[in-house]
């Protein structure tokens, strides 16, 4: 009798184990598949407004990755006398074709999963910064450094 009830109950624990690791792995099927089609627009990248009154602009690689940046005022030039000027960062785009990239979820290993930057000209990715990039003033700071360097080679500065 008691050979009963133990069989019993361990029969009875293993199907729930089995039942409760099939539905992790169904969870976890559904939020990879969630978050592979999972995107962001990386053009939205600059708080600021792009610039109408542009005085330079340049390309810089960072994060193995290009961006295209501009210095100038947010008005026509007529009526920005009193504008202040300011460096406005967009991108990111493939080094290979310059084709905007867009940012993609990607599973990695069993459960854990990363962004990258995607082309989808050339099918090439690139890894995502998620700890350095933060707000992404470190890629405007750099890029107000080129900008700057090129206005003073160019004698504007």
């Amino acid at each position: 009798m008691l050979l009963a009830v133990i069989a019993v109950s361990l029969t009875v624990s293993v199907l729930v184990y089995l039942g409760l690791f099939g539905f992790a792995v169904s969870q976890y099927r559904s939020s990879r598949e969630h978050a592979q089609s999972e995107t962001v627009d990386p053009h939205e990248f600059s708080a600021k407004n792009r610039p109408e009154t542009v005085y330079t602009s340049a390309e810089l690689e960072y994060f193995d990755v290009l961006w295209k940046g501009e210095y100038g005022k947010w008005r026509a030039s007529e009526y920005s006398a009193n504008d202040t000027a300011y460096t406005y960062v967009h991108g990111p785009y493939c080094p290979h074709d310059e084709h905007a990239l867009r940012i993609q979820t990607v599973s990695k290993w069993i459960v854990l999963s990363e962004h990258v930057w995607v082309c989808d000209a050339c099918d090439r990715t690139y890894p995502y910064p998620d700890d350095e990039i933060g707000d992404g003033t470190i890629v405007e700071r750099a890029m107000h450094r080129r900008i700057k360097r090129k206005r003073q080679a160019n004698g504007s500065d």
